[in-house]
């Protein structure tokens, strides 16, 4: 595959790292992306791989810094051992919220309107954790194209357990979850998610409401 160039420059701390590997057929794969380490740099390819439609779960063998082409000596990570289940990763993500909530900075979450970014994330956590009770292997699987239609409104309606009403994509809420986890460190699952909600966009949103019945 072609290597992606970028010409901004990268802030303070970040580097420009190509990833190199192999897919479990053998073929050859290679991309460069923008991150502050190599554990960023890996866990985001390997999880943009996963769930792609052009790509698979994929074995780095090299990382190296674009700007001085030296090979970044650091354990290599491949997708089978060093990725979770997607299961796995949205509880945990759950998890580092619920403990995080009374730290958080909420910015864009909090606005004008009554219910607060506390409370979005409060009820984040409580659909995403009735979608894993409900289905546990809804997310499995997913990528890009599996089934979306890029013009269907995937928005749901939420009564949360407080009785307070939101309106939200399911894809948009675990992408904040994953963002507001983020806040307390870089974690595979975090990454993982972020990168499930990003690149599975409508996919992830169809499996989520499908799995409560309300699509």
């Amino acid at each position: 595959m072609t290597t992606a160039t970028q010409n901004q420059l990268a802030p303070s701390g970040v580097r420009m790292l190509t990833i190199v590997g192999n897919y479990p057929s053998g073929e050859a794969y290679s991309d460069t992306v923008q991150a502050g380490s190599s554990f960023e740099a890996m866990i985001r390819v390997l999880a943009d791989r996963r769930y792609s439609d052009d790509g698979g779960d994929l074995e780095v063998s090299c990382i190296i810094d674009a700007q001085t082409g030296k090979v970044v000596d650091d354990r290599l990570l491949n997708a089978e051992h060093d990725l979770l289940t997607e299961v796995d990763a949205i509880e945990q993500v759950m998890e580092k919220v619920t403990a995080l909530l009374p730290t958080l900075s909420f910015g864009a979450l909090d606005s004008v309107h009554a219910v607060s970014g506390y409370d979005h994330l409060l009820a984040y956590t409580e659909y995403f954790g009735l979608v894993l009770a409900e289905a546990p292997q809804a997310f499995d699987g997913l990528t890009h194209g599996a089934g979306a239609t890029s013009d269907e409104d995937m928005t749901l309606e939420f009564e949360d357990s407080q009785g307070l009403v939101h309106q939200f994509e399911p894809a948009v809420a675990l992408l904040a979850l994953a963002e507001a986890a983020l806040q307390g460190g870089m974690t595979t699952a975090a990454l993982q998610v972020k990168t499930l909600a990003t690149v599975a966009r409508s996919s992830l949103n169809l499996a989520a409401l499908d799995a409560l019945g309300a699509y």
